[in-house]
């Protein structure tokens, strides 16, 4: 019986046995959102969740960002998304680099 290139992979790999090899699998297998909740765990949590999801997942593909919008399920078309923060709507700077950013904080020092 053949295997699959995944199930011949999975044999060969070696089974993460500290924090960083651990965050470091739980991150290529789920996504960079789990790195972040290992960053707020012990060592001990990241083991335990690290033990269940290797026996689980680890003959599962890894993850993989999909790439674009998400389309409309009612008109089809991809959507146009803004921001909001306490400057309004769409009126969020991210950078000192940003054009409008002199101009916005000698608005907000004049106020």
């Amino acid at each position: 019986m053949a295997q699959t290139a995944l199930q011949e992979r999975v044999e060969r790999m070696k089974k993460p046995s500290n924090r960083k090899e651990r965050v470091r699998w739980l991150g290529k297998k789920f996504g960079p959102e789990m790195v972040a909740v290992c960053a707020e765990n012990t060592d001990r949590e990241v083991k335990k969740e690290f033990e269940v999801m290797w026996t689980l997942y680890k003959h599962v593909p890894d993850y993989v960002r999909e790439r674009g919008n998400v389309p409309c399920i009612i008109c089809g078309e991809e959507p146009e998304w803004h921001c909001n923060c306490g400057c309004g709507e769409d009126l969020a700077i991210f950078s000192e680099d940003d054009p409008d950013y002199k101009e916005r904080i000698t608005e907000i020092r004049n106020e």
